[in-house]
């Protein structure tokens, strides 16, 4: 069978896509039913046992219009202050192609007497009553675009799918009196050789004099109207109006309805979505528009009955439940939650940007492929369902700037799966959560929750770039201590303003715990974290100030780099921090971050963070202690170093600090004198000494730094 490439039909403007289902449609239905369709580098392919002049032929000679009516709407063609030019010409026609239509026409009429309507419709009741007659008296032929147009969901409720406007118009422009005129245009017999010029360059882009017709949003989108010329007439290819709404209706809205995969009545259309403003360069927030479409592209062959099949009753997952919105659907094509044999989906965005005329905005083609970071995304359900939702709501500014950023960078991670991409989102729900905390009260009245539970081990697997900001973030915000009734604020806490309420549950509290700055910078806030914390162990009556119980290891070469300053980016650092740690690190130790960099030294640092943590020859002195041979010393912070290095004073901690390694046998070799550290550089040292050390880098630093005094005292003891 020969394949045929039509450079005509194309994704781009939405026109082009639907006059190639339409084409499609009436050729499968009414010439080849053998006939195959996919979509080829952006182009639409046929297999069909017609060539391409016998195609161009069929199509002027022998192709039936589906009849197309709207007597439901004023402007259709039925009521005396319309347009009835076209509805004149049918009535009058002997051309059998146009016998059904004039059927069609005829029960319109017959309703509309009975009814005794003689002006348009008045009222929503008027037109129900219409559309439910029409529902059981119209011929077959007529009912596809009727069930396209509206959707009737119970005794006095109807909908109206955004591709066809409301109920099949657009403004003033009604669909079917426009799409009535295209086909008597290009059925005239006394225009034959204008009609064959307009069908070639309808399927084969060749260059003909367009006629004086709008085609509403099917062509228009950057401009009123579908001219270049600005506010000039609008001018189109009367064969790319009739067989695009040809295409319309290919995607019956009812059935997605009665499949009840969507419970919004203005999405029970398939493949159509709450518009979501994101991932398209002109998009805008709060902009008004229709609704969002995602057309699927297919790269395999499909015969008429199974396209038909997928138009009508496709369907895009997220987990368990049908897409939504636009991001919904960017989700669901990076993890492969659509139907099989989509390839991508040409994705348009219906605004109103020209007044009360909608503008079919492309917003891109996106690729069905699995994205395996995208995945991270399902962990952050329903609370970001949520917090999108209040976000579209009455909500305050600030709230709803962050979280149109938090929308736009979980697009992003769905439509890429980068880790730059995952990153940003990490940022941005950090943020959210931030201004959430700062004005809990809105946040409470809307029923939101802080994001609790949700595990960080896919969310660090999406985000490793190498970076170490993130592997220091990722150390942060993993220190915990044991979960129980006494447990200390986490980190989340005291950064962001939450808390448990008598239940247990995560909570927004009115102020941060500690008093920490809000707009500080992070290495001043992690230094205010760490003197509140031991202020509040000290309070709780800990043996021990140490800093947390638990926490992922950072590793020593990228300690030293964040205490030295200089060689990583503090500031995003503390915005992946405020990401990270609102989620949980319980199953996150088998993470290692993919970091590697250059060793560098800090001896201040390192015996510093060797008197916060224990000593590295744990077993020996162990060993030693039972044998009484070393002092029962306790290396872990005492009470004040961390609000003395806050607050600029380095020396008398360092002092201290030798003074505690020496009393444990672990006598450091440089000397206090050696290791003076400006007062600048004191809060830096107070924020990364909440670094947790793995129990190798604790060696490594006695092995370096200190006397090997316990070592001696053994072999002297042997």
């Amino acid at each position: 069978m020969p394949e045929l490439r039509l450079a005509g039909c194309r994704p781009q403007p939405l026109a082009g896509y639907l006059k190639a289902l339409g084409l499609v449609r009436s050729l499968g239905r009414q010439a080849d039913r053998q006939l195959q369709a996919r979509w080829t580098n952006d182009a639409l392919e046929l297999t069909t046992m017609l060539d391409a002049d016998e195609l161009k032929r069929f199509l002027l000679e022998r192709y039936v219009p589906t009849p197309v009516i709207s007597p439901w709407n004023g402007g259709s063609g039925f009521f005396p202050k319309d347009n009835t030019q076209a509805f004149d010409a049918i009535d009058a026609s002997d051309d059998v192609r146009l016998q059904p239509f004039k059927a069609a026409m005829v029960v319109a009429r017959s309703t509309l007497h009975d009814l005794g309507i003689v002006e348009k419709p008045a009222d929503r009741d008027q037109k129900l009553t219409i559309l439910r007659i029409l529902q059981a008296t119209l011929p077959d032929e007529a009912l596809d675009w009727l069930e396209a147009a509206v959707v009737l969901t119970g005794a006095d409720e109807v909908g109206f799918p955004p591709l066809l406007g409301s109920g099949g118009n657009d403004g003033r422009f009604d669909i079917a009196n426009n799409y009535a005129q295209a086909v008597v245009t290009v059925l005239d017999p006394a225009a034959r050789e204008q009609s064959a010029a307009l069908l070639r360059a309808a399927l084969d882009r060749d260059i003909v004099p367009l006629t004086a017709q709008s085609m509403a949003h099917f062509m228009r989108d950057a401009s009123p109207v579908s001219s270049p010329s600005g506010d000039a007439s609008g001018l189109s290819n009367p064969w790319d109006l009739v067989l695009a709404i040809e295409g319309t209706l290919m995607l019956i809205a009812g059935a997605a309805r009665r499949h009840g995969l969507i419970a919004e009545t203005t999405m029970s259309a398939p493949f159509t979505a709450r518009a979501t403003a994101a991932g398209y360069g002109t998009a805008v927030a709060g902009e008004r528009g229709r609704a969002e479409l995602w057309m699927p592209l297919w790269s395999r062959w499909m015969g008429v009955a199974e396209l038909e099949t997928l138009m009508r009753e496709g369907r895009a997952q997220v987990g368990r439940r049908a897409a939504r919105t636009g991001l919904d659907f960017a989700r669901a094509a990076a993890q492969l939650g659509v139907d099989r044999g989509i390839a991508a989906f040409a994705r348009y965005a219906l605004l109103e940007r020209a007044g009360q005329s909608t503008l079919a905005v492309f917003a891109g083609r996106f690729e069905v492929r699995e994205r395996p970071a995208a995945g991270a995304i399902e962990t952050l359900e329903p609370s970001l369902s949520r917090v999108l939702g209040y976000g579209a709501g009455d909500c305050p500014r600030a709230h709803a700037q962050a979280i149109r950023i938090l929308e736009r960078a979980v697009f992003g991670l769905a439509q890429h799966g980068r880790p730059t991409d995952a990153c940003a989102v990490i940022e941005a729900l950090g943020s959210v959560e931030s201004l959430l905390a700062m004005s809990a009260l809105p946040a409470a009245l809307a029923g939101l929750r802080p994001l609790d539970r949700a595990p960080a081990l896919p969310w660090l697997e999406a985000c490793d770039d190498g970076s170490g900001e993130l592997a220091v973030a990722a150390a942060l915000a993993s220190l915990q201590d044991r979960r129980s009734a006494g447990a200390l604020p986490g980190m989340r806490d005291y950064l962001h303003g939450t808390g448990r309420d008598a239940r247990g549950r995560r909570v927004y509290l009115t102020r941060l715990s500690g008093g920490l700055q809000r707009r500080a910078d992070a290495v001043t806030r992690l230094a205010q974290l760490h003197r509140r914390r031991q202020i509040d162990a000290q309070r709780a009556g800990r043996s021990s100030t140490q800093s947390y119980a638990f926490g992922l290891s950072c590793p020593l070469p990228l300690a030293v780099a964040f205490a030295a300053g200089g060689m990583l980016d503090d500031a995003r650092i503390g915005r992946l921090l405020a990401g990270l740690c609102l989620l949980d690190f319980q199953d996150a130790g088998r993470w290692r971050p993919s970091w590697s960099g250059p060793a560098t030294a800090y001896p201040a640092f390192e015996l510093l963070a060797l008197a916060w943590a224990g000593t590295s020859n744990r077993e020996r002195v162990d060993e030693a202690r039972d044998a009484g041979k070393v002092p029962r010393v306790v290396l872990a912070p005492r009470a004040g170093w961390a609000a003395k290095l806050a607050a600029g004073k380095a020396d008398p901690v360092l002092h201290d600090a030798l003074l505690r390694l020496r009393m444990a046998r672990l006598s450091p070799i440089p000397r206090a004198e050696d290791l003076t550290v400006p007062a600048t550089a004191a809060p830096r040292l107070a924020a990364a000494l909440l670094l947790r050390l793995s129990e190798s880098d604790r060696r490594w630093i006695a092995s370096r730094l200190c006397e090997p005094t316990v070592v001696e005292s053994l072999q002297g003891a042997a």
